[in-house]
């Protein structure tokens, strides 16, 4: 976390990191890398932190993501977005109307979400990306807009996105029109 030159010892500066003796330079070591920051004086560069906070090269601190952003580490590339099935179970009972409920297994219907896939480089952000139409973004997520709702505009951060669907008309998640 030091530099020497003519016999004072300082801290290598914000934004690099030194992790062996005998650095000569105020950059120390090296650079810090994107998706973790380096205040003055580090010794080993530190996880950026949360999915709403980025890193980009020659960090010194984290960068609270843009509002209607959404951060993700370059080298994993854009999270993918994937469907998953909510409140439902594979073996639930059913009420029958006569006192005797009935146990049953199979398909429960539940309710699909579309969501950013989650990777495990959650506290390793590096860059931010614009909320294009069809999406909305909240703390750094990046999400689909519902069924029955459409989001003709970037940047968006409302869970419902533009408005609802004109009536008479499909919306499926992601649309950017009303019809």
């Amino acid at each position: 976390g030091y530099w020497c030159a003519n016999g004072t010892r300082r801290l290598c500066s914000a934004g690099f990191y030194g992790n062996k003796y005998g650095d000569i330079q105020p950059e120390c070591t090296a650079i810090c890398p994107e998706g973790y920051y380096c205040p003055a004086g580090t010794v080993i560069p530190i996880e950026c932190g949360k999915v709403n906070l980025y890193c980009p090269l020659r960090s010194s601190e984290p960068k609270v993501v843009t509002t209607g952003y959404y951060t993700y580490r370059k080298d994993h590339g854009v999270p993918k977005l994937k469907t998953i099935r909510v409140n439902y179970t594979n073996d639930d009972i059913i009420k029958s109307g006569q006192n005797s409920d009935q146990k049953i297994r199979g398909y429960i219907p539940g309710q699909f979400v579309v969501v950013q896939n989650p990777d495990s480089s959650q506290n390793i952000r590096s860059h931010e990306q614009m909320c294009t139409k069809g999406y909305y973004c909240v703390d750094g997520i990046r999400h689909l807009c519902p069924a029955g709702f459409y989001g003709d505009k970037d940047r968006e951060t409302n869970p419902k996105c533009t408005n609802v669907s004109k009536e008479g008309y499909f919306a499926p998640p992601g649309s950017i029109s009303n019809q």
